[in-house]
């Protein structure tokens, strides 16, 4: 078995027996994958810190070529996203986009849009900053998710009734609708 490296953010990890845990990861290479990492809930182990959700780093493991579980050796960690773990808003958020991450279906050769995503959205969770812009994080992040799943939104007409949204004006392009606009996500 070869001796695989790969840049990877954590994306959840778990106990696995008595002495093990289980950790699931995005890699911009090989998708995401699970492994064991073996006696890392010993009180001796060195490097448990390194598995923790939304931790990015390089992730050293072997591969047995089955589709399974690979056997994880070390995880070299880039410095930690330690403002999430302060603010519990931002670690929820942080969870969000993990859990997105681990439900969709990932091609090996394909997961590298949706790491630099992740990264990038970590990222600027990170950033101090007033609460109030979590929210358009959020949406930031869910439209990008949703252009790679392949939902183009059609911002020009309206979803419920067909109108126009912008029309040709003096001035360039502006509103085609009188007064406040509105976006209702459940149309």
């Amino acid at each position: 078995m070869q001796l695989v490296s790969s840049e990877c953010i954590i994306l959840r990890n778990q106990d696995y027996l008595e002495r093990d845990r289980l950790v699931t990861f995005l890699t911009p290479d090989a998708g995401r994958l699970r492994g064991i990492v073996k006696g890392s809930r010993k009180l001796t182990s060195r490097g448990v810190g390194d598995f923790e959700p939304f931790a990015r780093g390089v992730m050293y493991y072997t591969d047995k070529g089955q589709g399974g579980l690979v056997n994880i050796r070390k995880c070299d960690p880039h410095p930690p996203y330690l403002y999430l773990q302060g603010d519990y808003n931002r670690f929820l958020y942080a969870g969000y986009f993990a859990e997105l991450m681990d439900v969709i279906p990932l091609e090996p050769g394909g997961s590298g849009p949706y790491f630099e995503l992740l990264a990038e959205s970590l990222a600027a969770l990170c950033e101090p900053g007033p609460a109030r812009r979590l929210p358009l994080l959020r949406l930031r992040f869910e439209l990008h998710f949703l252009l790679l799943l392949g939902y183009a939104l059609d911002w020009t007409r309206c979803n419920a009734c067909g109108k126009a949204l912008l029309r040709e004006g003096e001035g360039g392009i502006e509103p085609a609708i009188e007064g406040p606009a509105q976006l209702d996500l459940r149309e």
